[in-house]
């Protein structure tokens, strides 16, 4: 039996997530733990980029299958426990997947933004295999960076890896005498500091 450990705030949100992605993914013959993390990350992120807070706010580490949420593995041997969920194991095209079944309804008290984000996300992603979704997951600057099992910031969300337009490249210009002489002055003022200092 897992240790009595109470869940963080943000871990009950999780398990929330978790309840109400796996019901309203019941008939999604791809649904699976690894579609589950997946489109709990992109919900995260997706909320974090759009308005600088994530749904949950657990934390995520990169994965060899892509990011997913730190506590998921204690959370679902908890929830198992305590009866909320099971999980079964079936075979998916020769593979063994493992999906989350709620014994439970969500006790759901996020915003309607929120919950229209979810929905959205289990749309475009109903069909999609985890695999897929997984390999998708590895495009994100913040897994492709990550060491195994490190720690992805949410302000990752933020930086974007287009190119930069024409218009931005000329503003930059425009700025680099700027940014070159802080740079200068500031490293000055370090020099000079550490001077005094010895």
């Amino acid at each position: 039996m897992t240790a009595a450990i109470k869940p963080s705030p943000n871990e009950s949100k999780l398990r929330e997530l978790i309840v109400y992605i796996s019901s309203l993914s019941e008939r999604d013959d791809s649904f699976g733990a690894t579609k589950l993390n997946k489109l709990l990350f992109r919900a995260d992120f997706i909320a974090y980029a759009q308005w600088g807070k994530p749904l949950t706010g657990v934390e995520y580490f990169a994965l060899e299958n892509g990011p997913a949420p730190k506590p998921m593995k204690r959370l679902l041997n908890l929830m198992q426990e305590q009866g909320e969920i099971v999980i079964r194991e079936k075979d998916y095209f020769g593979l063994t997947q493992r999906r989350v079944i709620p014994l439970r309804p969500p006790k759901l008290n996020f915003s309607v933004h929120e919950m229209n984000l979810l929905f959205r996300l289990i749309q475009r992603y109903w069909g999609v295999s985890g695999t897929s979704m997984s390999n998708e997951s590895h495009e994100f600057l913040g897994w492709s960076l990550a060491k195994l099992e490190e720690t992805i910031p949410y302000s990752v969300a933020l930086v974007g890896d287009r190119e930069p337009t024409l218009d931005e490249i000329r503003r930059g210009l425009k700025l680099q005498p700027l940014a070159e002489g802080s740079i200068a002055r500031n490293a000055a003022r370090k020099n000079e500091g550490d001077r005094r200092g010895t």
